[in-house]
């Protein structure tokens, strides 16, 4: 039987021997040493080649550690994000393998590439396929990805899709595939239209995507393109934020040539703020708010924001005149001022998105039962296979590093008495 993503049971996982323990442990408390000794930080975050690789392939393995302290796994991940933008590396468990595509034909496709159906092991799988064109630009792709990626690999809540890995179509190389969970219930667009108002628990949905936009932020990421195709639902009937990162990819120059369109995601602009989309200003969390706005336009009217304007061109105007989405007979007085507190003209103006899910949740007298956390459904995540591999073999360069490393940072934090001044008593 085909496993889900989304369990109230953990898959049973084998625990690591007393001596995988204590190398883990051992290794840690090095690395805790060079995280705080400037010097050597610099040292570690100048490597390249294999040692590079090395410490970044050791450095994920620790971030997917269990009963890593939140500290230490925010410094290995803030570690790994440097170390990949100054060596042009990345982890390599974030290529998989055992990718397998079912059917003759993708389920949808668009300007960004194809959606197929796969298997991830025994799990489906969403595989997008972007749409490139050429063995350079492919190469820019994958590392205009791998900025997004490796921050969004960190990411772990319940109500943000996870991103598993890419995988490469063929040997060339040529195509490549982001790989995530698979949601059967699709995305919410789909969800609201086989589920009209009543046989779903909407301020739930919007409760989800506040939960999950505040956790984004408190990330310090901004998602950019928040509207309800970019969310999926789980099969708890619980939203979840996906494409992370991938609005940004599509209006990059690498994307914008291979897929010979333009740079401006098309669609998009009902949910752009104002100043975004009017005064060309960046992206930024007060943005995300404004979409969110319109999400919720969305969840409770089932239209899209602004759906009597047949063209782009039409929201523009609408909103240089200083117009938002028209009321209707859905919207209370709640839930239509939480919108239009997101829709205020100055950005300063609304609400900062972890004031969202409490109001939200009020509606329902605090009684919203949180969603469940992802299951670790990705062979990648090391700690959960069945032969638990040599984080740091024995005479390794990286070895090496790691014990010189932490050897003078203890060396260096040692008072040198040979300087101190006698005593005078």
């Amino acid at each position: 039987m085909l496993q889900t993503f989304f369990s109230r049971k953990k898959k049973p996982a084998r625990k690591p021997t007393v001596a995988e323990v204590d190398d883990a442990r051992t290794i840690l408390k090095q690395l805790e040493l060079i995280f705080n000794d400037r010097e050597e930080y610099r040292r570690l975050l100048t490597q390249r080649g294999s040692l590079a690789q090395a410490l970044l392939d050791l450095l994920q393995t620790l971030y997917d550690y269990p009963g890593i302290n939140r500290k230490l796994r925010s410094n290995i991940s803030t570690a790994i994000i440097r170390l990949s933008r100054h060596s042009g590396l990345y982890p390599r468990c974030f290529t998989l393998h055992n990718i397998e595509k079912i059917g003759d034909h993708p389920v949808a496709a668009g300007g960004f590439g194809e959606i197929w159906k796969g298997l991830l092991g025994d799990q489906l799988a969403c595989l997008k396929v972007v749409k490139v064109y050429g063995d350079s630009e492919v190469e820019k792709l994958v590392k205009e990805f791998l900025k997004e990626a490796i921050l969004w690999r960190q990411l772990d809540h319940p109500n943000v899709l996870p991103f598993l890995g890419l995988y490469f179509l063929d040997a060339s190389k040529q195509r490549v595939c982001l790989i995530s969970p698979w949601m059967e219930n699709g995305n919410l667009t789909r969800y609201l239209k086989e589920n009209p108002q009543g046989s779903t628990d909407r301020v739930i949905l919007a409760y989800d995507v506040a939960c999950g936009l505040t956790y984004l932020h408190e990330k310090k990421v901004i998602h950019g393109d928040l509207k309800g195709v970019n969310i999926l639902i789980t099969a708890a009937g619980r939203a979840t934020i996906a494409d992370f990162g991938l609005s940004r990819l599509m209006e990059s120059e690498t994307l914008a040539l291979s897929s010979r369109g333009s740079r401006t995601v098309r669609g998009t602009a009902r949910w752009l703020a104002p100043e975004c989309l009017v005064q060309n200003e960046p992206l930024s969390y007060q943005s995300d708010i404004y979409a969110y706005g319109c999400v919720c336009y969305e969840i409770f009217t089932d239209h899209v924001p602004f759906h009597h304007c047949t063209y782009d061109v039409a929201v523009v105007f609408e909103l240089v005149n200083g117009n938002r989405p028209t009321r209707t007979s859905q919207l209370d007085n709640v839930i239509w001022s939480i919108m239009q507190d997101c829709w205020r003209e100055d950005p300063s103006e609304r609400p900062a998105a972890n004031t969202l899910p409490v109001r939200f949740a009020l509606l329902r007298d605090g009684d919203i039962i949180n969603p469940e956390a992802w299951l670790d459904p990705s062979p990648p995540r090391l700690w959960h296979n069945v032969q638990y591999p040599e984080i740091c073999p024995s005479g390794s360069e990286l070895e090496g590093f790691l014990r010189s490393g932490s050897l003078r940072s203890l060396l260096s934090q040692k008072p040198d008495t040979s300087a101190q001044s006698p005593s005078t008593s």
